[in-house]
């Protein structure tokens, strides 16, 4: 009878071993993409970070975080996403809490997007520190951004030509065609950053919501030297103008979704900052056929080069 109660009270006390070791009370894992810990199977669902915060080990803004560690960091602290994002339903899975390190076994399935990405996938993963994601919509749908890479992601490693997020059009449609890829007032055409300065910081920036459409989401903020200019006349998709930037004379305030093309005297006009006044006309040095015309030449009148791709 006595040897019966002492059974019982092992097979008691078992559950309660394998969550402490699970949580790495007693064996600290270092499983860098696990996204959840606590009771498994009892209904109940403990936060990610009740025990991916208990030790370092065990936390993946640690170990992780950024650089060829991998990118939690920036997915976590500046774009705010909740870990079920990546790895949807990955809490009750039998591989979690399983007293094995899940992050280096090729097929163990970690990474699951949630409905944001219903076409996104896990691939190139053959062992330790290796994996990209695929099909996503936060990044376009066409890159497959290296989860260990070292390199830091720019604006077009996502917005590229013909993926889900490509900003380019002409007329209607706006105007990044003509600002992106050359005018004469920059010949290699205005860096994403003229417009849209330290907008990837923002909490709106990849938050599976377009913000084009959002009056009251800041998207265009210029650099220098339009630091004075403002978006205006933003009431919903397709409205806004540029207003106040030396780009345009500082006086104009060009509709983005005009169907009209700009002559000289949009921008030039009297009494603003590009005024040409008093100087010969714009077609004694920039005539169609000569080596100054206007198109794609920048010249005298080229705006800082801070401002262009390169």
């Amino acid at each position: 009878m006595q040897r019966a109660a002492h059974w019982l009270l092992m097979m008691a006390t078992i559950p309660i071993l394998a969550l402490l070791v699970a949580c790495g009370d007693i064996e600290p894992g270092t499983d860098a993409v696990s996204t959840a810990g606590g009771e498994q199977n009892t209904g109940s669902e403990l936060p990610c970070s009740d025990c991916h915060t208990l030790e370092a080990a065990l936390d993946p803004l640690l170990i992780n975080d950024a650089g060829s560690a991998g990118k939690h960091t920036t997915h976590v602290e500046t774009l705010q996403f909740q870990c079920e994002s990546c790895h949807a339903d990955y809490y009750w899975d039998d591989l979690h809490i399983n007293g094995r390190l899940d992050t280096a076994v090729v097929g163990a399935e970690i990474v699951r997007f949630d409905e944001n990405n219903p076409d996104g996938s896990w691939t190139g993963d053959t062992g330790p520190q290796t994996g990209s994601c695929a099909n996503l919509y936060c990044h376009g749908g066409v890159s497959q951004p290296d989860w260990y890479a070292t390199e830091t992601l720019g604006c077009t490693n996502c917005h590229s030509s013909g993926s889900a997020l490509d900003p380019g059009g002409g007329g209607s449609a706006g105007k990044h065609d003509t600002h992106v890829n050359g005018t004469h007032a920059a010949a290699n055409g205005f860096a994403c950053e003229a417009c849209h300065n330290a907008y990837t910081s923002q909490a709106t920036h990849v938050n599976f919501q377009p913000d084009a459409g959002d009056p009251a989401v800041t998207i265009v903020n210029f650099s220098r030297p339009n630091t004075a200019g403002s978006w205006t006349g933003d009431t919903g998709p397709q409205t806004g103008s540029c207003a106040n930037v030396y780009c345009h004379g500082g006086v104009s305030q060009p509709a983005w979704y005009a169907t009209e093309t700009l002559g000289c005297t949009s921008c030039h006009t009297s009494g603003s900052a590009l005024d040409p006044e008093g100087r010969p006309g714009c077609t004694t040095c920039h005539s169609s056929g000569s080596a100054n015309n206007l198109e794609g030449v920048g010249g005298l009148h080229e705006l800082p080069l801070l401002w262009e791709h390169h």
